[in-house]
């Protein structure tokens, strides 16, 4: 009996040594094997481009998978090279120079597919890109967008930096008596009940409680303060 008690208490030891260090064991992995940046030449630089994907799929409205890594390549091959978040924030707050033809690539609303189909596309490139969060639908569980245990995986390849927009802010909301919606981020919102506009105060309250939401979401998941925030 002592003998199967204290089996039981190695193998919880090591199951909590396991918890413990899985961590920062798999970011230093993912540091050492997953991801190296490629080279970007010199930094003498003051211009960039940002290039922006709504969605990544099969759905005929949106990019292909194919037609992704043919952008891609065409980029790699005209010269461009990547840059992240952190690059542009050294831009324009430090006046730091930046790399011959750079670009930010960036992907909106925490889309699945364009993770899936651009990860590895990026990854054995070498090149980072930003993934842009929408957190009421991850909030809400919706199938087309990422979990927060990929977000954070994301984060820890260091193929990719995290930015944010909006909570609720793709909603449609009354924009006048007759019913008509409008944005939820450019139009004063028709309160029905009172039967009057929403005053300037009260439109910009709400705007900064959404951008609010969203970013403590992010800072509560994932443990990072995003950089950037795309207007939805």
């Amino acid at each position: 009996k002592t003998s199967y008690r204290q089996a039981w208490l190695y193998f919880l030891l090591i199951i909590c040594l396991i918890a413990t260090w899985w961590t920062p064991i798999r970011y230093a992995v993912s540091r050492i094997f997953m991801f190296r940046p490629t080279d970007v030449g010199p930094r003498d630089a003051y211009e960039f481009v940002a290039l922006a994907y709504q969605g990544i799929s099969s759905n005929p409205d949106e990019l292909s998978p194919e037609r992704f890594r043919a952008h891609f390549e065409a980029l790699r091959k005209a010269g461009y090279h990547p840059i992240t978040l952190r690059d542009i924030t050294a831009f324009y707050r430090e006046n730091r120079p930046l790399p011959r033809k750079a670009i930010l690539m960036t992907f909106d609303h925490s889309r699945k597919s364009s993770y899936f189909d651009a990860r590895s596309v990026l990854q054995r490139a070498g090149w980072q890109a930003v993934m842009f969060l929408w957190t009421k639908p991850i909030r809400d569980e919706d199938p087309s967008v990422l979990r927060w245990p990929y977000i954070r995986d994301m984060v820890l390849s260091k193929t990719w930096e995290i930015g944010g927009q909006g909570d609720d802010a793709f909603r449609q909301i009354p924009a006048d008596p007759s019913g008509r919606l409008g944005n939820f981020m450019s139009t004063p919102r028709w309160i029905e009940t009172a039967q009057r506009y929403e005053t300037p105060e009260e439109f910009g309250a709400r705007i900064e409680a959404d951008i609010r939401v969203n970013h403590e979401e992010i800072v509560r998941q994932s443990g990072l303060k995003p950089l950037a925030y795309a207007f939805p």
